[in-house]
């Protein structure tokens, strides 16, 4: 895995740049990305200004709705690597396999799946293999997921899962993560159907979602990124 500089896993007040960065959203008010690169929407999800990491709102989820779609050069991202997707995250109550992240296509072709599973495990699969956190993190804490993958190996690729800075879980040469074959369905605390519709739902709250196309050394942030062009 690629170790970065110090300065480049640092959040505010030091800035970041954003040469590999593909999305940066604070899921404030705008629900915006910092990047440009994507425009998010809300499914049934809210954005939630009462409980949130940092800034001035989360997006929150429950058991019967939430979640929020990203359109834009995210759609385009070749999944096979590598990636590393960043999130904090607070659950309200267990739902099996609540979508933290998706990423899939309309034949669900080696989606990038990131949820916890129904006793609380933070899992990273493409449907039928990957990783699970050998901790539960169902306590009703703010805690920070990453999931690296470096995409090696002509697609099996080296898999680590960190958990607030520290090894969840590893696999090497395991699950296969591919580009998508048709259209790209890439939600934020939910599974998209049909591009349109939603399951799946994260009954919590989460904030301070990042993705970059390069497999980033762990790091426990101590506030929101700010970005600039190196």
């Amino acid at each position: 895995m690629m170790a970065l500089p110090a300065s480049y896993g640092l959040y505010a007040p030091g800035a970041i740049p954003n040469a590999h960065m593909i999305l940066l959203s604070h899921l404030e008010s705008t629900l915006g990305d910092d990047t440009g690169n994507n425009s998010l929407s809300l499914y049934t999800g809210t954005l939630d200004t009462g409980t949130k990491k940092w800034g001035t709102a989360s997006l929150k989820g429950t058991a019967s709705g939430g979640g929020c779609k990203v359109d834009g050069n995210l759609t385009s991202f070749n999944w096979s690597g590598p990636w590393t997707i960043e999130a904090w995250f607070l659950i309200n109550s267990v739902i099996n396999q609540a979508r933290i992240f998706c990423a899939t296509d309309s034949s669900f072709s080696k989606p990038v799946l990131l949820y916890m599973d129904s006793s609380g495990h933070i899992v990273l699969t493409n449907g039928s293999s990957g990783i699970t956190s050998t901790a539960t993190w169902n306590d009703g804490n703010w805690h920070i997921v990453q999931a690296v993958y470096d995409g090696s190996g002509g697609g099996f690729g080296h898999t680590n899962l960190y958990i607030d800075g520290s090894a969840a879980n590893a696999q090497n040469n395991g699950a296969i993560y591919g580009s998508h074959v048709a259209t790209p369905y890439i939600t934020i605390g939910a599974r998209s159907v049909n591009g349109t519709t939603a399951a799946q739902w994260w009954d919590g709250w989460i904030d301070e979602v990042r993705i970059d196309d390069i497999a980033r050394s762990a790091s426990v942030p101590t506030g929101p990124y700010t970005i600039f062009s190196p």
